[in-house]
């Protein structure tokens, strides 16, 4: 059973990262599988895809900034109404 949910990870991934169809998937050798794991043309494209959700994240961290700012300025401009 460990196996067979170790094949269908590997699948997953294969399809995830790769493109490939679970059918094509299904054909590679775990020697293979390794072997593209391994390369460092997937290590490079990891790097970059880690880089790029950080980025992301530092751009939805700074206009959650801007929203707190003008929350903040809000309320100072509504208690000075009153």
């Amino acid at each position: 059973m460990n196996s067979w949910k170790q094949l269908t990870n590997t699948k997953a991934d294969l399809a995830l990262y790769y493109g490939q169809d679970l059918t094509t998937a299904g054909r590679l050798t775990q020697t293979e599988v390794s072997a593209l794991f391994e390369c460092q043309s997937f290590q490079n494209w990891k790097k970059a895809q880690e880089n790029k959700s950080k980025g992301v994240s530092s751009i939805i961290n700074a206009v959650n900034n801007v929203i707190k700012g003008l929350n903040m300025i809000g309320n100072v401009l509504s208690r000075g109404r009153r």
